[in-house]
């Protein structure tokens, strides 16, 4: 977690043998690009992301989402984007650190899109509408945020894989 800087500039990179993260901040939103360095896009490739997400954050599975199908993210966590999912991670994390301040109702919103006609296959552009003034807060919930993805994507299951990690 040291790649992670203790204030944010105005960008800043994590960097993982399995995805980046480049975040750019204003006043009032944040702007994370992620990266993989995987050949897993879809959580559908990764059976154990449900289980471990009702493990370490039940209450993602009861998040709003909204997606063209119309599922909850409790269906939707079972095959979309690891962009979507770290999307849904991060803003679940944030109001569980403002519930833990005392905030009874936090909200925050965010959108993940990808382009992988325009982009590399695997980029993901995840827009929050979380800015600097909550800089703190922002940094504990990516933290934690980027530890389960971790975890998720290095799931025995995935590992079996031999086309798992692009050689780069």
């Amino acid at each position: 977690m040291t790649n992670i800087s203790a204030q944010l500039n105005t960008k800043s990179i994590y960097q993982s043998s399995l995805f980046s993260l480049t975040i750019s901040q204003s006043s009032l939103t944040t702007l994370i690009t992620m990266r993989l360095h995987t050949s897993v896009v879809n959580t559908q490739y990764i059976p154990d992301t449900y289980s471990l997400l009702e493990k370490f954050i039940p209450s993602v599975l009861g998040s709003k989402c909204f997606n063209d199908h119309k599922f909850a993210f409790r269906e939707e966590s079972q095959k979309t984007e690891i962009g979507h999912l770290f999307e849904h991670i991060l803003l679940e994390y944030l109001c569980l650190l403002k519930l833990s301040y005392g905030v009874t109702d936090p909200i925050y919103n965010g959108l993940t899109t990808w382009d992988w006609q325009k982009d590399k296959r695997g980029t993901f552009h995840i827009s929050l509408d979380i800015g600097r003034n909550e800089l703190d807060l922002f940094i504990q919930a990516l933290k934690k945020s980027i530890l389960l993805l971790n975890r998720i994507l290095y799931t025995k299951t995935v590992n079996k894989s031999p086309n798992f990690l692009h050689s780069n």
